[in-house]
């Protein structure tokens, strides 16, 4: 008696075989399905675009869609480099090249990484030309950062002991502008309080902002000419500030 299966169990594997394999093809996974429709074979994806055609209309309705959303993003992407451009020659004090990303079509508004705008930026750094150039392409005056909530005119005045001259000549430009000096930061602080703190400093000691030793009479007649230019930057800013109130 030779070995082997027996006849009946024999044909119950064959047609047990022959079902699984024609499984697949009568209930297909969802699997099976989703790698048919996304499948880069050009047969099957043949398959898929003949089961589903486009009329004429739709056709160009698509292709209006996509042209509009192409020419957005590119408008986006090339907005957002003249933004990064624009906040560059910003930090840099480059006017021309601020000139030039005006020109290009910049948003003088846009915000950097940091919540600043090219105008804070340039009025940190006192930079009164910069400053006129934005503010004449359009730069909101009263923006805060988003960060401090300091505005364009506590940042020229708020270190301007260091350089009363320039921070004196960007107080004047801004608040010229319309710059509002009761706009306070996150802290309270505004220049309007800011200037009435030097106040109170020069009515206790008149030579607050004077040096306490001057090596040579240039020294000394460059540090009077920054303490005429404090006295004068705090008396601007307070008239402001009690003109501002009084008309309110």
């Amino acid at each position: 008696m030779t070995g082997g299966a027996p006849p009946a169990l024999s044909a119950d594997v064959s047609a047990l075989q022959q079902r699984n394999a024609e499984l697949p093809e009568r209930i297909p996974s969802p699997l099976a399905r989703i790698s048919s429709r996304r499948s880069f074979c050009p047969e099957r994806r043949t398959r898929v675009v003949m089961h589903r055609e486009l009329s004429p209309k739709s056709l160009k309705l698509l292709g209006i869609v996509v042209l509009l959303l192409l020419t957005g993003v590119g408008w986006w992407v090339r907005r957002d480099r003249l933004a990064v451009e624009l906040h560059a020659a910003a930090i840099l004090g480059d006017k021309s090249r601020i000139r030039c990303a005006v020109a290009a079509g910049a948003d003088v508004n846009a915000r950097g990484q940091f919540g600043s705008t090219a105008l804070i930026t340039v009025a940190s750094i006192r930079d009164a030309e910069a400053i006129e150039l934005l503010l004449n392409a359009g730069a909101d005056v009263n923006v805060r950062d988003n960060v401090t909530g300091a505005s364009p005119l506590l940042q020229a005045v708020l270190t301007a002991p260091t350089s009363p001259r320039a921070a004196l000549i960007t107080a004047r430009l801004l608040l010229s502008r319309g710059a509002d000096v009761h706009a306070a930061n996150e802290t309270g602080l505004s220049p309007y309080r800011l200037a009435l703190r030097w106040q109170s400093r020069l009515e206790r000691n008149p030579h607050h902002f004077l040096p306490a030793l001057s090596p040579t009479r240039e020294a000394e007649e460059a540090a009077l000419a920054d303490a005429e230019d404090m006295r004068l930057l705090i008396q601007e800013l307070i008239y402001h500030g009690r003109t501002r109130v009084a008309i309110q």
